[in-house]
């Protein structure tokens, strides 16, 4: 396994890449060998009065005994306003071939998953913090 290292892009600040890759067997299924890949990016930007921060990773199951390849994105982005205020975003689409248990007619069968939210949090001057989400 590789982990990441600093990288800098010309004329958007510091950014954070890394890679892995490595195989396992899974607890339930042990006939089942699993070879993993991983990549991601994260992007790191101090504003005037706020800090904005976001990563994007991408992953790759390889299953042996179903012989599917198997992706998986994930987008997400944050701005904290003034150390007091968060806006947050998050984007995820998965592939997932382990949903249904030996025996069920779905079982084995190749699914695509995706999910968005996104969240504010306001702190107001007595500490309380107030949180608002929308996820679809």
């Amino acid at each position: 396994m590789r982990d990441g290292f600093p990288i800098t892009l010309p004329k958007t600040g510091p950014c954070r890449r890394a890679w892995a890759t490595w195989s396992a067997r899974k607890q339930l299924e042990p006939e089942n060998n699993q070879h993993r890949l991983t990549g991601s990016v994260t992007y790191n930007k101090p504003l005037r009065d706020a800090n904005w921060g976001t990563t994007l990773a991408w992953g790759q199951d390889n299953n042996t005994t179903s012989g599917h390849r198997l992706d998986a994105y994930l987008l997400e982005s944050a701005v904290v306003f003034s150390h007091k205020h968060t806006v947050f975003a998050r984007a995820e689409r998965v592939q997932k071939d382990d949903l249904f248990l030996l025996g069920d007619p779905m079982a084995g069968q190749s699914f695509t998953i995706g999910e968005g939210t996104v969240a504010i949090s306001a702190t107001s001057r007595r500490a309380r913090t107030r949180f608002w989400e929308s996820a679809a």
